[in-house]
């Protein structure tokens, strides 16, 4: 069962929406259970009129997370098939803001015929990315060994203590997220293509089933 709690926090004069989702399992998962990650850009317009990144924008963020990895590495063809987004919560645990570059993860959870389970998380950086960069600096994805398509890790991988470097260890937003596909024509479900199928069950962590 799933539950929402919402609440309200007064700062400074700022409203903050505290988001609280709670499952049978809970939301919350170790960094090393992820399997892909990606580098996301915020965009100065995606701060609102409290110089933080809205938490409306968040779903784009996820979008993107998702949609980059189906079309780079599980070949999915947008000309014959749609994919449905049938279910989405998120918790937030601390505001970010333009200009940071967040670490976006994704892991899948589950897997059925026409479905699946995503847990998604975004990391802060822990250099402060509103002042000028130091002498020296180096890019962390430089050492990191993540481009802009973002890279698939095992649970074996030494990224994990390498991210740890770079960037905070408790995310700043957690996110469950579920996929459909869909016939493009009727919209009925349609059995998911093999590709992406072989695709997703590489970022399986939990074996379980829709």
């Amino acid at each position: 069962m799933l539950r929402l709690i919402v609440g309200r926090l007064i700062n400074n004069g700022h409203c903050l929406h505290l988001m609280t989702t709670r499952t049978a399992r809970g939301m919350s998962t170790g960094i090393s259970e992820y399997r892909y990650f990606l580098p996301i850009q915020t965009r100065l317009h995606d701060n609102d009129f409290y110089n933080h990144v809205n938490n409306s924008v968040y779903s784009f963020y996820m979008d993107t997370l998702i949609n980059n990895y189906l079309l780079w590495y599980c070949g999915f063809d947008n000309t014959k098939y749609k994919r449905l987004m049938v279910h989405s919560s998120f918790e937030f645990k601390s505001e970010i803001q333009y200009p940071e570059i967040l670490l976006g993860a994704f892991k899948v959870d589950k897997i059925g015929k026409s479905s699946v389970s995503y847990r998604c998380a975004l990391y802060s950086p822990k250099l402060d990315y509103t002042q000028a960069l130091p002498d020296g600096h180096k890019d962390p994805f430089f050492d990191l060994g993540i481009g802009f398509h973002g890279i698939v890790v095992d649970k074996n991988s030494l990224i994990f203590d390498n991210i740890v470097k770079y960037y905070h260890r408790e995310p700043c937003m957690l996110a469950n997220l579920v996929h459909v596909f869909v016939k493009k024509e009727d919209k009925r479900l349609k059995e998911m293509p093999t590709s992406v199928m072989r695709g997703m069950s590489k970022l399986l962590v939990d074996q379980a089933k829709l």
